[in-house]
Formats: structure tokens, C-alpha cells, sequence
């Protein structure tokens, strides 16, 4: 009967320690999961920020280009930035969710350079369509002023006209006016 008790307290012992271990294990894991959440969490975030910022350049983009009086579709799909399917995936599957948000915010890091490069294009184009407008601006005002001065020198030489012929029909009638016959 000792020997039962012994191996029970013995059984009991070792359950007590498996025990400790497992409740050790559970905290760990759970204070995993909760990190694993938070840096989810703050990937998300992070994914979000720069679909919005990808949403704002192409705007920015389709803004310029219709300006500029071009057409151009949308490059990139409206879609959500998120990637995570639930806390659910989450817990069946965390290195998974973890590595598909790295290559997601990774893939979206990739949009945003690209967004940016398109800008920066579309900046440069606007900015030489500007230039090119104030150009052609700068060469109707010197048309304009060219045409107004021709005009002035036109209207001078046709009151000089007429002023020489009041001239002529004056002298040739005092000429003729004169001259007796």
C-alpha cells in the first residue's frame, strides 16, 4: 500500500511539474500570440498607410494627366490592403499570416516606389507642359503686340496717305486753279 502511495505522490509529482511546464508553455504561447496580433496589428496598419498613400499618388496622378489633357486607367485596383483573413488564421497559422504580411507590406513598398516614380514623371511632364503653356502664352502676348504695332504703323501710313492726297488735290487745284487758259 506505501509502495501505491509512493507511486502515487511520485505520478502526482511528475503531473505537477508536466503541468507547470504546460502552464509555461501556454503563457509563452499566449504572449506570442499577442505579439504575433500586435505586430499583425501594426502591419496592417503599416499595409493600410501605404495603400492610402498608393491610393493618394494615383489620384494625384490621374489628377495630372487629366490636366495635361491625357487619358490613362487606373493602374492598380482599388482593393483593401489588408491581408489577414481573422485572429482565427491567426492562431492556426501564424508564421504563415506573419511571412504573407512581410511579402504583402514588402509588395505594397514596391507600389508605393512605383507610384512615386509615376508621380514624379507625371510632375515632370506637368511642369514641361507648364512651361510650354506659359511659352506659347508668352508668344501670343509678343503676337498680339506685334500685330497692335503693325496696326499702328498701318493706320499712320493711311492717315499719311490721305494726308498727302488732301495734299495733292490741293496743290494740283491750286496748280490747275492758277493756270488760266
Amino acid at each position: 500500500m506505501q509502495q501505491q502511495i509512493a507511486t502515487l505522490q511520485q505520478s502526482l509529482h511528475e503531473a505537477g511539474m508536466n503541468s507547470g511546464r504546460l502552464q509555461k508553455e501556454v503563457r509563452q504561447s499566449s504572449t506570442r500570440i499577442q505579439d504575433l496580433t500586435r505586430q499583425l496589428r501594426e502591419t496592417q496598419a503599416n499595409c493600410d498607410s501605404i495603400a492610402s498613400q498608393r491610393d493618394s499618388l494615383q489620384t494625384k496622378i490621374e489628377q495630372l494627366q487629366q490636366s495635361a489633357g491625357r487619358s490613362g486607367g487606373s493602374v492598380y485596383g482599388g482593393r483593401p490592403a489588408s491581408v489577414a483573413a481573422g485572429y482565427s488564421d491567426l492562431l492556426s497559422s501564424t508564421t504563415t499570416s506573419t511571412s504573407q504580411l512581410s511579402r504583402e507590406l514588402d509588395r505594397l513598398h514596391r507600389e508605393q516606389e512605383s507610384m512615386r516614380s509615376q508621380l514624379e514623371s507625371a510632375e515632370r511632364n506637368a511642369r514641361s507642359f507648364k512651361a510650354e503653356a506659359e511659352t506659347a502664352r508668352a508668344d501670343v502676348t509678343r503676337l498680339k503686340d506685334d500685330l497692335q504695332h503693325q496696326k499702328d504703323i498701318l493706320s499712320e501710313l493711311q492717315e499719311n496717305l490721305e494726308s498727302r492726297e488732301e495734299e495733292m488735290v490741293r496743290f494740283i487745284s491750286f496748280v490747275f486753279g492758277s493756270v488760266s487758259y
